[in-house]
């Protein structure tokens, strides 16, 4: 009798244990689910990876809705005027059919980026307190400029870029080659070629665009786009504001496709990370951050990309190096996505997929 009694208690749990499987989040719960994980983890969640457990912060953009949006190349028209000290170009695709962004500069590049010396290499420094050898601005006053360089694309097209990694980069010279390592030779001077080499990324509805999955890369293959895809991003090396040069690529939103998605629970996502660490390499996870990607439309390879959500694992393997994204994780279904295959159950990895309200 009492084993009858237990089978029918779990059979009653059954549909709720189901129920919670299945259930679906706004982003703005997803948020405080990832706000009280990590008040739990003095203010981390941990994650298992194939080679390790790593305490890493979650980022979540502080918004009520995320839509699905359709983004293309910008126009010719939306070219800003050049700033008073500088000039501005256009800035063409690898294939020179499509306008990707702009370049500005002001002053000598050779004089920007300084000379090459034999044993001589640029080490770089983090945080607000690191000096650009020989610049006249600090790291803050560098970062204010170039939200200033900035402005002048949000005014006339309102496009939003944020600051993703902020570097002092000096000329330190060496003294003795390793095989793994460069001992730096202290006694000579470094010379004055600093500048702060700053990346911003373009932001839509206040989301990070994270540029694109694999198989989303124009190449000769049919499970590829065929034409090139916009990056949205920009990256701006500042000596002072009479020397400097920036790579600015933009997207052009065109469409809202859908309105707001639906979001699986955050603990769906952080088991999946388990599968993470096999596809990166000298990588330490150093945050798992909400992000844009794009896709393409499969019945249109040509055409517009689509913009689709997902949970981005990042490294950061210090100032010499730059901080990028190892893996990624579906946010609606919670599934690890490998960008190293052609192909998943919902079609080819580069296709857009996406859930809707009605759909769960």
């Amino acid at each position: 009798m009492k084993r009858i009694t237990v089978l029918l208690v779990l059979v009653l749990f059954l549909p709720v244990f189901a129920s919670a499987e299945g259930e679906y989040y706004t982003i703005r719960e997803i948020r405080e689910q990832a706000e009280t994980l990590m008040a739990a983890n003095g203010g981390t969640v941990n994650i298992q990876a194939a080679h390790g457990n790593f305490d890493v912060p979650i980022e979540v953009p502080d918004i009520d809705r995320v839509p699905i949006i359709k983004i293309d190349f910008p126009l010719e028209d939306q070219m800003p005027e050049a700033p008073e000290n500088g000039t501005l170009e256009r800035h063409l695709t690898y294939d020179d059919k499509y306008l990707s962004g702009w370049i500005g500069q002001a002053g000598s590049r050779d004089e920007l980026y300084g000379e090459s010396f034999k044993n001589a290499s640029r080490v770089g420094q983090y945080g607000l307190d690191a000096r650009a050898d020989g610049s006249p601005l600090s790291m803050e006053e560098s970062i204010r400029f170039a939200e200033q360089l900035l402005d002048a694309y949000r005014e006339k097209n309102g496009w939003d870029f944020h600051l993703r990694r902020a570097v002092a980069e000096s000329r330190q010279y060496k003294a003795h080659f390793g095989r793994d390592d460069v001992i730096p030779d202290t006694s000579k001077a470094l010379d004055e070629t600093g500048y702060y080499d700053l990346d911003f990324e373009q932001t839509f509805h206040g989301i990070p665009f994270n540029d694109y999955i694999s198989y989303t890369q124009p190449s000769p293959n049919r499970y590829s786009r065929n034409k090139p895809v916009p990056l949205g991003d920009t990256v701006i090396a500042i000596f002072s504001p009479d020397l400097y040069e920036y790579v600015l690529y933009a997207g052009r939103e065109t469409a809202v496709l859908v309105d707001d998605v639906p979001f699986c629970g955050l603990d769906k996502v952080l088991q999946s990370w388990k599968k993470a660490g096999k596809y990166s390499y000298r990588a330490r996870p150093s945050k798992i951050r909400f992000v844009y990607v794009s896709m393409f439309d499969p019945e249109d390879k040509d055409g517009e990309l689509i913009l689709v959500p997902v949970w981005a694992l990042e490294d950061d393997m210090g100032p010499d190096w730059a901080s990028r994204s190892m893996a990624y994780v579906n946010a609606q279904t919670g599934e690890f996505i490998n960008a190293d295959e052609e192909k998943d159950r919902d079609g080819h990895r580069g296709e857009a997929v996406w859930l809707t309200w009605d759909d769960v």
